[in-house]
């Protein structure tokens, strides 16, 4: 959409902004890991992630169907697992800090 009111300068063209920005800590994060999967260094990866509605996803591939090596589920299994107990860990540590400055409850 654009605005009437505004005027650019010559050359430039006035693009619209009512989507969301760009979080560029995931931008990297993202760039990175795809520079490692073109290298042939990632067998596998799952990802959690959330929209800018604030609605939770998750894939991961290959999918199991296509996977023949045991050891490789084992350890796809196993970083899932750890990457759910160290997001807990990290978001119960903070909030109790947040919420025992607050309320001597929380201690």
């Amino acid at each position: 959409m654009k605005d009437e009111k505004v005027i650019a300068l010559p050359g430039v063209t006035i693009e619209p902004s009512d989507g969301p920005a760009p979080n560029m800590d995931i931008v990297e994060t993202l760039e990175g890991l795809l520079e490692e999967a073109k290298r042939g260094d990632i067998k596998w990866i799952g990802v959690a992630m959330v929209d800018h509605r604030n609605i939770g996803h998750s894939l991961y591939s290959p999918t199991l169907e296509n996977l023949t090596d045991g050891s490789l589920v084992t350890s796809a299994m196993g970083a899932t697992s750890y990457l759910e107990k160290r997001f807990g860990r990290n978001v119960l540590e903070g909030a109790v800090a947040v919420y025992s400055d607050d309320n001597e409850a929380g201690d």
